[in-house]
């Protein structure tokens, strides 16, 4: 409904590359709130988000974030994220993919932020594909810091999934580099 409000057109390429079956970890660059609406409403996924643990104080939106089944990750506190990970594990193993935005905050949409690298120990805990998804055109609409919305186009590229067998021997930083390296050459070339 928001986007329709809005005048968002929302264009997805790429989900015939995935299959409805399985339990996916979705990285994606975070460049507008729109972008938790393009998942919300074209992911046909059963999803969960992982966010930063303060997102759950919040009035309203954290309930609902907690009772829906979202992760909340306290990086302050590397045990507790840990314990996430794993309850987060769990679900991918029963089906359920994880959408996560590994810059850790929102950009300002002129590139792509370096990914945090504990955002991936989840896909090495769980053992699960992880699938880049690239971004474009979010921050026109509803930039960072801004009330102002602005109709527009979003643009969501889903690249193929990476295999556990592909990535089980990186280390963290490399995963986090090759997959933001995915993101970014898409992005550079589109927006």
């Amino acid at each position: 409904m928001i986007l329709l409000i809005t005048r968002a057109r929302v264009h997805v390429i790429g989900l015939q590359k995935l299959d409805p079956g399985r339990g996916y970890i979705f990285t994606a660059n975070h460049l507008s709130m729109f972008d938790i609406w393009v998942f919300l409403a074209y992911l046909p996924f059963q999803f969960r988000f992982v966010a930063k643990e303060s997102l759950f104080r919040w009035p309203f939106l954290g309930w609902h974030l907690k009772r829906a089944g979202n992760i909340s990750i306290d990086r302050r506190n590397p045990r507790q994220a840990l314990h996430s990970y794993e309850a987060a594990s769990k679900k991918i193993n029963s089906g359920i993919s994880m959408v996560i935005f590994p810059e850790g905050m929102r950009t300002w949409g002129d590139t792509v932020a370096p990914f945090k690298r504990g955002s991936f120990l989840l896909a090495q805990k769980a053992g699960a594909p992880i699938v880049p998804v690239t971004l474009i055109g979010s921050h026109r609409l509803l930039a960072r810091g801004s009330v102002m919305v602005r109709p527009g186009t979003i643009e969501v590229r889903i690249h193929d999934p990476i295999e556990y067998d592909e990535y089980r021997n990186l280390d963290l930083q490399t995963l986090a580099e090759s997959v933001r390296q995915t993101i970014l050459k898409t992005y550079r070339q589109v927006s």
